[in-house]
């Protein structure tokens, strides 16, 4: 039975959740911020979970963004833990956790690491969830192919929902030509061959129009955070 990421109450702020700059079905772009990398603290070592856990990503919107939203991940990680949630780990500080759990004490624990966000920032973040096969999924189906070759070129938006297709058909491919952008169920892809700072396909412009809450990852992130869970869900199933 598909997954369906939970939603926070929408917060329709642009923003491309990322330290400077990641919908399925129809075609139509924002403009993401480039995810910087940072240093992680050493990783744990994971443990194998009973079967009946997934492994899952969760993803913030707009946190740690030019001193805006200030959260820091050990926020995350204990609000995954005391939902229940295991093997926690974070990537970079732009809002990106990978864990498992069960699929109900991951819907859950989406809500409390939101619920400790606000907390923190006062104000509500948006929290998107995605499995690990939806994850994979949205890398074999990316329409730029080739183009992933330049992480700052490609990027794919998470939104909370799955936009309608009069919605969709709304949007203008040539709003901010060269760029080009393609929607897919809850995903959407973007390509920027000039880079994303003078885009004018921005998260605000695709929440307003398809009415969705969206964050966007560069394409490096999407496959960092694709090993990751794949990793935790490869140690699930050996165990």
């Amino acid at each position: 039975m598909a997954r369906r990421a939970w939603r926070a109450i929408p917060n329709r702020q642009a923003d491309w959740s990322a330290s400077k700059g990641v919908v399925r079905d129809g075609t139509q772009v924002a403009q993401p911020g480039i995810q910087e990398m940072m240093p992680q603290a050493k990783e744990p070592e994971i443990a194998a979970s009973p079967a009946g856990t997934g492994a899952f990503v969760l993803l913030l919107r707009g946190v740690n963004v030019g001193g805006r939203n200030r959260v820091g991940m050990a926020t995350v990680v204990e609000s995954l833990r005391s939902a229940g949630c295991d093997s926690v780990r974070t990537y970079i500080q732009s809002g990106n956790a990978v864990f498992r759990g069960a699929d109900a004490v991951a819907a859950d624990a989406a809500k409390a690491v939101a619920a400790a966000v606000a907390d923190t920032v006062g104000r509500t973040i948006p929290v998107v969830l995605r499995t690990r096969e939806e994850l994979s999924s949205i890398v074999r189906r990316n329409p730029f192919a080739g183009a992933e070759r330049d992480h700052r070129m490609v990027h794919v938006g998470f939104s909370d929902l799955r936009p309608a297709p009069e919605r969709i058909a709304a949007l203008d491919p040539q709003r901010s030509a060269p760029d080009e952008f393609q929607v897919q169920g809850r995903e959407i892809y973007l390509r920027l061959p000039n880079g994303a700072a003078g885009s004018k396909l921005t998260s605000a412009y695709f929440d307003a129009l398809l009415g969705t809450t969206t964050t966007f990852r560069n394409w490096r992130t999407v496959l960092k955070l694709l090993a990751m869970v794949s990793e935790l869900d490869s140690r699930r199933r050996s165990g």
